[in-house]
């Protein structure tokens, strides 16, 4: 009886009894698992009554006035389960208000505007949400052209001008530099804020906030009385002395905009959530280490002591807004002035330790973690480390979470890339304490979250794209194609079942066509086996020899597809320079179906070294690696000019 009620519960709650990995291969969830995910997702389990209550509780949802109700347009009546007439009125977000009597369906008697609305039934209330019938399309998108841009960390960036680490100003000069040569979009990595206590944790997939931005990125030249930094030595960004001169230094420089009105304006719009950003940020200068360790009292958001520090501290808290809008005023600056259009990167989840896991606590279970599931490729799986929402949560909240993260990373942007897409639809948790091993997949409200995104991309006129690498659900690539979010094609993955190459014109049009990714290796490290090396010495006794076999076997495959497109000759692999195999990947990345296509900064200048390798921390210096031309170099340079002729060349033709 227990087993059967604890599966019932389980799959009630949006934890799927089994998946399928790589292979083929079916795995079952074990009752242990399930009870462990659904404990963290707040469902008691100890006896038949709890797992009876918890049904009984999701059970009655369905009875009663759900918290949030998204529907796609056009919206002209509402179905709802009501045992007699009602009285209904309907405020909508421009303030107008619609009002009646119902029995099971209310007609509104016109069609409802797109956007955010609440809908009182017999004095419950619930959030109605009107999203588009589609996502946002450029009209480029929607007449098949062929558009071609650059992909760049912008943490990697060096210049004659910055601090050791790319920044603002540097973002603008390669916007500039990239409309200049005919490129249309440049694709960043995500500029969430960071934990400024462990500067060395420095991963962009590691945000303490996905909603406020890193101030290392902010360019310190633009101020007054600050000259240019200087680019720190070396290959790597090294983040504790950046962070310790750009931080100190923009204390001295957001002292001088506490009084600004401009401020206030932007403090006003911010609302609580930038307030408990900034009273997070006052209270991590003060306590230092992981928020689960300051006093119990300082821990809950909305406890009395967090209070009355804000209230001692206003001066401070007031100093890390500053920063805020000093960081989103560069930042519109770089993105609109150019003709260049800019893709910002959302990354998947949030730090256990940062800003908005304190904030939103009860979003995220405390212990649980989601990665990836055992496979072939990975026998042990993945555990990235971070928090998953809880979708329960998230719904009883309307949403609200999603909706205020995806806005602030649409802003300024003509495109936003998200990480790991599948999320919206599922989630592989990890039950607290457990490995990847021990997880299971959880569903999503995906309906709801692809409708808001496609909401929030039209009222942002931001185009969607999805990370969707990896294990792709069925048909969640056709959802992403019905509203109009782009698939990410890499070069690398684009294969047959026999590993040939697929050819240009199989890639689909609604996608981004790339050589690879900063999780894999560089085109240049690819063809020369850096990447091999790197791999042996983190792991030694590794079978090199037949590593370097695979990897012939692989270029073997490589060279195939470039002379199928009469991209190479038939000269030796030795008689083959880096910089050629790079120019022929893109040549055959522009001649590709997809509507965009992106050259990687880091191929342009033939880079060997990998920015991050999956499985690593301390082991390997991830997300550090500079450029090694600084922007300046590499406009006067022969490579770039001569790609973006390639790019022009290949891109100049419409998709059938």
């Amino acid at each position: 009886m227990a087993d059967a009620l604890l599966a019932e519960l389980a799959r009630a709650a949006g934890i799927h009894p089994e998946y399928w990995d790589v292979s083929g291969k079916e795995h079952r969830a074990p009752s242990d698992v399930q009870r462990a995910l659904l404990e963290a997702m707040g469902f008691a389990c100890a006896s038949d009554g709890d797992l009876k209550d918890g049904l009984h509780r999701l059970r009655a949802q369905t009875q009663q006035l759900a918290p949030v109700m998204v529907l796609r347009a056009p919206v002209r009546d509402v179905v709802f389960p009501h045992p007699k007439p009602f009285a209904w009125r309907l405020q909508l977000e421009d303030g107008g208000v619609l009002e009646g009597t119902a029995e099971h369906q209310i007609h509104f008697g016109l069609q409802l505007p797109l956007g955010y609305h609440q809908l009182s039934v017999d004095h419950e209330v619930t959030a109605l949400i009107v999203a588009p019938d589609t996502g946002y399309a450029p009209d480029w998108l929607s007449r098949g052209d062929k558009k071609w841009g650059v992909a760049c960390h912008l943490y990697t960036v060096t210049s004659d001008r910055n601090w050791g680490i790319g920044d603002f100003g540097d973002l603008k000069t390669l916007m500039n530099m990239t409309a200049d040569a005919g490129g249309e979009i440049v694709a960043v990595n995500p500029f969430h804020a960071l934990s400024t206590q462990e500067p060395e944790q420095a991963s962009p997939y590691w945000p303490s906030s996905r909603t406020y931005i890193n101030p290392l990125y902010l360019d310190l030249s633009h101020f007054s009385g600050e000259s240019a930094g200087g680019a720190a030595p070396g290959a790597l960004v090294d983040y504790t002395e950046v962070s310790h001169r750009k931080l100190n230094a923009l204390k001295q420089i957001s002292a001088r905009y506490l009084s600004d009105p401009g401020l206030d304006d932007f403090i006003r719009e911010g609302g609580d959530s930038l307030r408990n950003f900034c009273i997070f940020a006052s209270l991590s200068d003060r306590h230092r280490g992981p928020w689960r360790s300051w006093p119990r009292e300082c821990r809950d958001p909305a406890s009395a002591a967090v209070r009355a520090w804000a209230a001692d501290h206003e001066q401070d808290v007031r100093g890390h807004a500053v920063i805020q809008w000093l960081a989103e005023r560069q930042l519109a600056d770089a993105a609109t002035s150019s003709r260049a259009v800019l893709m910002r990167d959302l990354a998947v989840g949030v730090s256990p330790d940062g800003a908005e896991a304190w904030h939103r606590q009860g979003l995220y279970p405390d212990g649980a973690r989601f990665g990836a599931p055992p496979d072939p490729l990975g026998p042990d799986g993945q555990n990235w480390g971070l928090p998953p929402p809880n979708p329960h949560v998230l719904r009883a909240w309307a949403y609200e979470p999603f909706i205020t993260t995806v806005r602030a990373n649409m802003r300024h942007a003509g495109s936003l890339r998200i990480d790991h897409v599948m999320a919206l639809e599922r989630l592989f948790w990890i039950p607290p304490g457990g490995t990847a091993a021990d997880g299971a997949y959880v569903g999503y409200p995906v309906d709801d979250l692809f409708a808001v995104l496609a909401l929030e991309s039209l009222r942002a006129k931001c185009l969607i794209v999805g990370e969707d690498l990896g294990t792709v659900p069925v048909g969640f690539r056709e959802r992403m194609a019905r509203d109009n979010i782009l698939s990410t094609r890499l070069f690398y993955f684009e294969r047959h079942d026999n590993d040939f190459f697929k050819r240009p014109e199989l890639y689909p049009a609604r996608s981004v066509a790339q050589a690879t990714t900063h999780d894999l290796p560089t085109l240049a490290g690819y063809w020369t086996g850096t990447d091999i090396r790197i791999r042996l010495s983190l792991k030694p006794g590794g079978d090199d020899e037949a590593m370097e076999r695979e990897r012939a076997k692989d270029r073997a495959l490589v060279l195939g597809a470039l002379r199928d497109q009469g991209l190479l000759d038939d000269r030796p692999v030795s008689d083959i320079a880096v910089d050629e195999i790079i120019d022929a990947v893109h040549a055959f990345l522009g001649a590709t179906g997809s509507q965009l296509a992106l050259i990687n900064l880091s191929d342009v200048i033939s880079m060997t070294t990998q920015l991050n390798v999956p499985g690593t921390t301390d082991e390997y210096p991830n997300w550090r690696a500079k450029l090694t031309q600084t922007l300046e170099q590499i406009a006067t340079g022969n490579a770039w000019p001569a790609l973006a002729r390639l790019m022009r060349r290949t891109r100049a033709r419409t998709v059938p």
